[in-house]
């Protein structure tokens, strides 16, 4: 019990509270430059939380990919300081946290490739083609619904082409480190505790409200009311249908092939493609249909076989 409070606490400080403390930090960086680099910083803590949580209470390392985490962790919040409190610029920021990610990235496939069988990316393989396959159907039907025009089909497909490799050469770490903790470790704690379908959706809700700081910076910039036509309310609420569907759809992907990796592929694309559906809508004047389109589709997934009741 006691090694189980403290996994807790210093998964909720890692995860939570740090994130918190760089706010006054990076909200007066010029041109939103504060989000990339330090949404490169948040994808990596969830996956933190968990594993030092884990080597704290058991006192040993038990794989390389808690080492890989542990060291993106430290490397991370150090250049993240240095860039907040004005002693490293942003281009070099950016230019290591480029290499580093490939680094990482490239090592963690490898690390994965060569373990337990259930870690491969090619684990349930074709469950896997499937899912990934249904999600992008699933792109394509909003972008019907959308200003979508096809001249621009074949832009459409080297984002989608660019998404995958993107997610194995350079994002894998940041991908990881989000699934590892959210479908990996706390989806099936959230369906213990509240059942399938509310247990999904409140994770979904979690998991939104952790993005909070970066919107708090991007607010707090002065650059917000410029970049969209409608009030920061109305993207939030755009940001949680999104962000609760998309939980929705990665739970029933997740269950159907009990591989990470699959998860990866889906978010990778996701943010590739739409930029999370309410981000793609900064640019927008208007509320554009793609954010209120998917998540329908989206959270048609509650009444699958995957979210019944045993």
């Amino acid at each position: 019990m006691v090694h189980q409070k403290a996994k807790y606490i210093i998964f909720i400080t890692i995860i939570f509270v740090i994130p918190w403390l760089f706010i006054p930090l990076l909200s007066a960086k010029p041109d939103l430059q504060g989000l990339h680099p330090f949404n490169y910083y948040m994808m990596l803590l969830p996956a933190t939380g968990i594993i030092i949580g884990d080597v704290f209470t058991k006192k040993k390392t038990e794989n390389k990919v808690q080492w890989i985490y542990i060291s993106a962790f430290l490397i991370f919040t150090v250049l993240v300081f240095l860039w907040g409190i004005k002693v490293m610029e942003y281009d070099l920021l950016m230019h290591i946290e480029n290499v580093l990610l490939c680094i990482f990235s490239l090592s963690l496939f490898l690390f994965c490739c060569l373990g337990e069988q259930k870690e491969t990316p090619a684990y349930r393989g074709k469950n896997v083609l499937s899912a990934v396959g249904i999600f992008v159907l699933i792109e394509v039907i909003t972008m019907l619904f959308s200003d979508f025009q096809l001249q621009a089909l074949f832009q459409i497909i080297f984002v989608f082409i660019w998404s995958l490799v993107n997610a194995i050469i350079t994002s894998a770490v940041m991908l990881y480190g989000e699934e590892y903790a959210w479908r990996g470790h706390l989806l099936g704690r959230f369906q213990r505790v509240f059942g399938k379908r509310t247990g999904v959706i409140l994770l979904g809700l979690l998991w939104e409200f952790w993005h909070l700081p970066v919107f708090i910076i991007m607010y707090q910039s002065g650059e917000f009311d410029e970049m969209i036509g409608f009030s920061f309310g109305i993207f939030l609420l755009l940001r949680v249908l999104n962000t609760v569907s998309l939980a929705v759809f990665l739970g029933w992907a997740y269950t159907k092939t009990e591989n990470l990796w699959c998860c990866i592929l889906i978010h990778g694309i996701n943010n590739g493609l739409t930029g999370s559906g309410a981000m793609a809508s900064l640019v927008m004047d208007t509320v554009p249909p793609i954010t209120l389109i998917r998540p329908v589709i989206l959270m048609l997934f509650l009444f699958t076989k995957e979210y019944r009741k045993k």
